[in-house]
């Protein structure tokens, strides 16, 4: 980046710059495993406390993927770059799970 504005001169701007994750479909995949592992011990839980065993799902319906760029106070100084700052993204998933009883 800092090349680019360089060889603009003056008159070159840098608005904005943003970044991704090389492979989002693996992060989906991961909150998927949680989002229902988590759905499950609920569920599971919940059944104990009725007295009851879980049976087979009925029905899963799944949210639109959340992805959500969190920024970091911590400045990255590279040598002839304008600073960057430092983040991480959340990707939530929202997984609803029905099961039968057993």
């Amino acid at each position: 980046m800092a090349a680019c504005v360089e060889a603009g001169g003056d008159e070159a701007r840098l608005q904005s710059a943003s970044f991704e994750h090389s492979d989002p479909a693996a992060l989906l995949v991961s909150a998927r495993d949680s989002a229902f592992a988590d759905a499950q011990a609920r569920a599971a839980q919940l059944a104990a406390l009725a007295g009851r065993d879980l049976g087979p799902v009925q029905r899963i319906l799944e949210g639109e993927p959340a992805w959500v760029p969190l920024r970091r106070s911590k400045t990255l100084a590279m040598a002839s770059m304008p600073p960057i700052d430092a983040g991480t993204s959340d990707v939530s998933v929202a997984v609803t799970v029905t099961w039968l009883w057993a």
